[in-house]
């Protein structure tokens, strides 16, 4: 069943059914970690007058980092980041054991999609009678999914403001 997978060059390994979720919720929470601590560098690249892009080369040029997943964004979302980093932390719970680093990455990404209205409402003022454009509406590019995405919470933020909105996302709803 597996061979053609393998044949591939995917891993095979055998573990329990909770072991297989904690590998899920583990590796997913490790993948939000990436984004958030970029999203966060971004922050202070900002500030600091510095392309957050050359930083994220500079590191993904490392082979022990890698530079999949350390593109700058609003924040992850998705079916997958929110719900296993969730999962982790809820886990750790039951087994009364801290997951203060999945804790901070949940509280980051929140933090992430605040701090995107906070600079639209600056650069805007007023937000009632003003047109705005969301271009990308999914949670993340090349994808129909709007799970999760920061445009469910920046749309309704808006509109209860007395903004109009459109959009376009090329592959989106």
């Amino acid at each position: 069943l597996y061979a053609p997978s393998i044949n591939k060059g995917a891993k095979f390994l055998t573990t329990t059914r909770r072991g297989a979720e904690l590998i899920k919720y583990a590796s997913n929470a490790f993948l939000a970690t990436k984004i958030s601590y970029i999203n966060e560098l971004a922050n202070l690249c900002e500030k600091a007058d510095i392309n957050v892009q050359d930083i994220s080369l500079g590191m993904g040029s490392d082979i022990r980092i890698g530079g999949r997943f350390l593109r700058a964004g609003p924040a992850y979302g998705g079916s997958c980041f929110p719900k296993d980093t969730k999962g982790l932390v809820s886990t750790g719970k039951k087994f009364n054991t801290e997951l203060s680093i999945v804790k901070s990455v949940i509280k980051s990404n929140e933090n992430r999609k605040i701090l995107h209205i906070n600079r639209i409402k600056k650069i805007l003022g007023a937000l009632k009678g003003k047109k705005i454009v969301f271009l990308g509406v999914t949670f993340k590019p090349n994808t129909d999914d709007m799970r999760d995405s920061v445009s469910l919470k920046m749309i309704p933020y808006f509109c209860n403001k007395g903004a109009t909105i459109t959009y376009y996302d090329p592959t989106g709803p």
